[in-house]
């Protein structure tokens, strides 16, 4: 895993938000 100037972290963010989103909605 390196350290990308952009993409990395929107990567992180989206799993991120994404799973709370389906952990909200479970």
């Amino acid at each position: 895993m390196g350290r990308h100037s952009s993409g990395g972290k929107t990567d992180c963010l989206a799993v991120g938000g994404l799973l709370v989103f389906f952990f909200n909605f479970s």
